[in-house]
Parts: C-alpha cells; sequence; structure tokens
C-alpha cells in the first residue's frame, strides 16, 4: 500500500466499492457475504519448470489422480509438512502470504509441477489493527490455499505459538519483558485467531479431531473447522415419518420427525420464532394511532422538536418500532423429496399462527402482558428460512403452580402463554380447543 495513503488506483478503486450503483442490491450482497465470505487467496502462479521439483522419501498415499508426499526439494530449498513458508503473491503490492503447509502433492498430468494445501495466517495490517501493531504478529483464521503450486514457495519462516500463560489475569499493568526486533520479513509469532466476520480476536481455538482417518494424510484443521461450522449452520431433515397423519399438504411433501439447525431440533409441537411480517398481521394498535397523525413532511434538521407537538405524535408512542417476531406453534415438518438430503429451501414447515394482543381486536391490548399470546386454529405454511429461532410455548394451565405467570417468564426471554383462542372469522375469543391444552405439560419444568 502507499505509504501517504493517496495512490491515484486505490482512490478509483474506493470509489468505484462506495458508490453501487444499486445501494439495496448492494446492501443484500454485503450481507450474504457477512454470513459466506469467500476468500480468494492472491497466489502467484508459476509456470511449470521454472523450479526444479524433487520429491524426498516414499510417497505416504495415493488418491485417483494425486500423489501425497511428506517432503519436497523446491530448486535447493527442503520443505515438510507442518513448516511455515512464505509464498509469493499475484501483486508486488501485497505482502508474501505467511503460510503452513498442511499437505503437498503430484499429479500424473503435471508431473514437473507439485501442489499444496496451506493454512493461509493473516498479517496484523489485515485486520482492524492496521499500521498500529507489530509487523511480526500474525493471526490464525480460517482461511487456506489449495492446490497452490509448489513454485510459488519463496523461503521457510520462523513462526512461534504463543500460549496464554495461566496467570494471564495477574499480568496486567506490568511491563513486558519483551525485546523487540525489527522486521526481517520471514520471523513471525501468533497468540490469537482473528474473525475478520467480526472483526474480533479471540483465543486460539483446539484444532478438532479428524472425522476419518483414511484421510488424515490431507487432514487440514481449519478446513474441519469450517466444514463443521457450515454444517451448524445448515439445516437437515431427521427422523422420516412413515406413516401416514393425514397432515393437510401438497402432493410433492413429505413429513419429517425434526429439522436440526444450529443445535438446536424443530419438531412438532414445539414453538417457533419466526421473522416478522410471516403471518402479515394486522396490529390494530399502531394502525388506529397512525389514522389520528397528520401525513406532513417535515424537514426534521430544521424542525428538531417537532415531535413534541401534540396532534403530531404521541410521547411514548412505538408506530416506528420495529415488529417483533411472529410466533408459531409447529404442526408438522415438511420437505419437497423423501430423501433426507435436502436442500434447505426445500424445507418446509407448517405451523398455527399464535396471536399477539395487538394482532387482535382487544381493547386494551398494552395492558397485557409481552409474553402473553393467542391460540389459533388457522395455519401456514412457511419456509424455514423463515423460522429465527425455537420460543418456550405453553398453555397457561400448565405452568407449575409453586411459581407465578411472570416469574415463569422472566425465567427466560423466549417463554410465551396463552389462555384463550382468537378467532379472526368471528373476531372473538374462544376457550382452548381440549387437545391443544397439554401443550408444555411435559417440559413446564424445563
Amino acid at each position: 500500500a502507499c505509504i501517504h495513503r493517496n495512490c491515484p488506483n486505490m482512490a478509483v478503486e474506493q470509489a468505484e466499492e462506495s458508490d453501487p450503483e444499486n445501494e439495496d442490491e448492494s446492501e443484500s450482497n454485503d450481507m450474504m457475504s457477512m454470513e459466506f465470505p469467500e476468500d480468494k487467496i492472491p497466489v502467484k502462479l508459476i509456470a511449470a519448470g521454472i523450479k526444479t521439483i524433487t520429491w524426498l522419501g516414499d510417497s505416504v498415499k495415493t488418491e485417483v489422480n494425486k500423489t501425497f508426499y511428506n517432503a519436497v526439494k523446491i530448486d535447493s530449498l527442503e520443505v515438510r509438512i507442518g513448516d511455515f513458508v512464505m509464498v509469493d503473491t499475484l501483486s508486488p503490492v501485497i505482502p508474501h502470504l505467511v503460510t503452513r503447509v498442511v499437505c503437498m502433492w503430484k499429479e500424473p498430468m503435471t508431473p514437473k509441477s507439485g501442489y499444496f494445501h496451506g493454512q493461509v495466517f493473516a498479517r496484523a495490517t489485515d485486520t482492524v489493527l492496521g499500521e498500529v501493531s507489530d509487523p511480526r504478529e500474525i493471526f490464525l483464521q480460517d482461511t487456506c490455499c489449495n492446490g497452490a503450486p509448489l513454485s510459488s514457495i519463496l523461503r521457510l519462516a520462523s513462526v512461534e505459538k504463543r500460549d496464554m500463560p495461566a496467570d494471564w489475569f495477574k499480568l496486567g499493568g506490568e511491563d513486558s519483558t519483551e525485546e523487540l526486533k525489527e522486521d526481517d520479513g520471514k520471523t513471525y509469532f501468533y497468540q490469537k485467531f482473528y474473525d475478520k466476520v467480526y472483526a474480533r480476536f479471540v483465543d486460539l481455538p483446539s484444532d478438532p479431531p479428524c472425522p476419518n482417518l483414511a484421510r488424515e494424510h490431507r487432514y487440514c484443521p481449519s478446513c474441519e473447522r469450517q466444514n463443521k461450522k457450515y454444517a451448524f449452520n445448515l439445516p437437515k431433515v431427521v427422523e422420516k415419518v412413515e406413516i401416514d397423519t393425514k397432515i393437510p399438504r401438497e402432493s410433492n411433501r413429505y413429513e419429517w420427525g425434526a429439522v436440526k439447525w444450529k443445535g438446536n431440533d424443530y419438531r412438532k409441537g414445539n414453538g417457533v420464532f419466526l421473522q416478522a411480517g410471516t403471518f402479515k398481521l394486522k396490529n390494530y394498535q399502531n394502525s388506529e394511532t397512525r389514522e389520528k397523525l397528520k401525513n406532513e413532511e417535515i424537514d426534521e434538521s430544521i424542525f428538531t422538536e417537532y415531535y413534541r407537538k401534540s396532534d403530531n405524535s404521541l410521547r411514548g408512542s412505538n408506530i416506528d418500532t420495529i415488529e417483533p417476531y411472529c410466533v408459531g406453534y409447529i404442526n408438522a415438518v415438511l420437505a419437497r423429496g423423501d430423501n433426507p438430503i435436502v436442500v434447505p429451501q426445500d424445507i418446509f414447515l407448517k405451523v398455527n399462527i399464535m396471536y399477539r394482543p395487538e394482532n387482535t381486536t382487544k381493547k386494551f391490548p398494552y395492558k397485557d402482558d409481552l409474553n402473553l399470546v393467542y391460540w389459533s386454529n388457522e395455519q401456514k405454511e412457511i419456509p424455514f428460512s423463515s423460522v429465527v429461532g425455537p420460543c418456550h410455548l405453553i398453555y397457561a394451565e400448565n405452568i407449575p403452580t409453586e411459581i407465578s405467570v411472570s416469574e415463569w417468564s422472566n425465567l427466560n426471554n423466549n417463554r410465551f402463554y396463552f389462555k384463550e383462542a382468537y378467532e379472526k372469522s368471528t373476531v372473538a375469543f374462544v376457550d382452548v380447543p381440549e387437545e391443544i391444552t397439554t401443550i408444555g405439560l411435559v417440559i413446564s419444568e424445563g
């Protein structure tokens, strides 16, 4: 990067990035990149034959088109599994990559070349620390380069792993006894993991065990962590229901016992939080208030206290407050197809709509408990992408008698109870059906 940070190329690039043609589309893409960041490692590709690749020792494993080795000589440089190396990059302005070699192999189609898989460490300048950090400090990150040519390796690097001392909490305020060294371009240390999505530094994670000993020769702890993270965030259907439960559904829908997602099971009989607006329920409280307001366009930068006018707004009004999550009761788990390997877009939940007090015609809904909802027999099939998380739903009579309703609700933010049912067609509050009164009976002490 430029010393004065006024490179014209960088200015043009930043201008293009800061002025998207479609702001909504740009925001959507940014959100997607936050969830699934794609790393492009700028490894320089060097043509075969530029450097002499000599394999050392016997091969450790042979697969269909790859033969793996533990050591290799690149010209006169010996590299072994686990070594830290400096990898050349596509551009001279991009610093060399500090990489740990995980595995390396040759392919029959390119006998004069060799390839490796490596863990790429982040330099401090690539984090939020920027230029104020120690240039010798690097950070572990779950970013890897796969299939990089061995000829892109420039030299070995000396990297020290610094574990957290057992008495770290007693060391605050003490002068550092560490000797300051100059950056020689090949000596580094790391002691933290950098989460680039949330821009935070955390303790070094422990390496997960290799799940398959048959591929231990190419096991990468960073890739395994990424796979576990991906599997954790991927919804999966389990426990296929073989009997016909008479649940109304489309012909290509098959019923399953549960959906596993982010460590939670979503099955029939459970409560669930859904994205606001999933049920498209009318908020009678806010709609009545909005009718009283004047629809005027006022420049609030000039009239900064216009909101105080009694005919413009109500003090303490929640008109502009974001709608809360919808609450549903899972009646069935459905998926398109009878194969357990199904894409998330083909997973659905059939839920009963639960009404909050403000979604009913109740006269003073704001006086009711925030954890109170109303049962309804209305059912709706929703895509699983609308699910936010689980919630604890219970019939009020099943709450343990030794504690009050408010005490039970305060045990967890995700607890909701219902006493009555609401019929939208007749705009009436009725008794809960008998078969529904058992909801929460078994897990009422959970």
